[in-house]
């Protein structure tokens, strides 16, 4: 019997579950570079089931937990009670045979932002404007527009960098100006908008009428101030996605070797979807 239970005891120890190892780390605030209380830290194995281990930041944000074996691998979570971001979303841990410390996380306050959208003759109400972020969270925020054009979003993360887009059930909009904004504790961003339209046509071969492909079209509008450009298709057809309402442009392809320079065209005053844009290539 006693060399049956120091042969238990053997493989045991060889296993690790005698020699149990501690894991510790921190959770750090970015905003305020400070540790954070109170959030939770789990660790699950990912050999053992049901092998999960629980802990809570201290004071000064710093966690530990033990019992982990020796030649395991656990993932670990640090999880926030108020939706709040926490970068990286979870670390793999392998054990081997010592204590494993600086298995940190950065914790990304959210704020909101408020402003106003300056219209013009557009109703806001019904206008709804959201604001997106790239890498790393690929995050959003969106808020509906009330009638006094007034409007505030929840939940951007800090730090992080947002575009603003404006639009309704039938209409897309532009922003006069700079639409990114850096998200802080004190978000505040009034915007002009324009409603937008499309323009359409087409480039050919006036003695073929074959698309031409690859030709730049330019339109700017009468003051210089609003450029945009298209890159025609297979078939010669373009679309320009961004015409502002009211303005006025004048639309430009690019010369071809072996081709007259066509004549620039002149929209008018665009007031809806803008088509037959279209320019003929004549043969020098």
């Amino acid at each position: 019997m006693k060399k049956l239970l120091l042969s238990i005891f053997a493989v045991a120890v060889s296993a690790g579950y005698l020699h149990a190892l501690e894991l510790s780390g921190k959770v750090v605030n970015i905003h305020t570079n400070k540790g954070l209380q109170n959030i939770k830290i789990t660790a699950v194995s990912d050999i053992h089931a049901f092998e999960e281990f629980n802990a809570v930041t201290n004071a000064e944000g710093f966690f530990s937990i033990s019992g982990l074996k020796k030649n395991s691998r656990y993932t670990v979570k640090a999880l926030s009670s108020d939706n709040s971001a926490i970068t990286p979303k979870s670390k793999t841990i392998h054990t081997s045979k010592t204590d494993i410390s600086g298995c940190d996380f950065a914790y990304y306050p959210r704020y909101s932002i408020s402003g106003t959208i300056n219209s013009g003759s557009i109703k806001t109400s019904g206008l709804k404007i959201m604001f997106k972020s790239g890498a790393p969270f690929y995050d959003s925020a969106v808020s509906y527009v009330n009638e006094n054009g007034g409007y505030k979003a929840y939940g951007l993360i800090y730090g992080q960098e947002y575009y603003a887009f404006v639009s309704s059930d039938f209409h897309v909009y532009a922003i006069a100006g700079d639409n990114l904004i850096t998200a802080s504790d004190n978000n505040v961003k009034d915007m002009d908008i324009v409603q937008v339209f499309y323009g359409i046509g087409k480039v050919f071969d006036h003695t073929t009428k074959t698309g031409l492909s690859d030709i730049i079209v330019k339109a700017v509008n009468s003051d210089g101030r609003h450029e945009i450009s298209a890159v025609t298709s297979a078939d010669g057809s373009f679309i320009f996605a961004d015409l502002h309402y009211g303005e006025s442009y004048k639309i430009t392809a690019e010369p071809q070797p072996g081709f007259e320079l066509p004549d620039e065209i002149k929209t008018g005053t665009v007031k809806s979807t803008v088509t037959d844009l279209n320019f003929s290539f004549i043969s020098k």
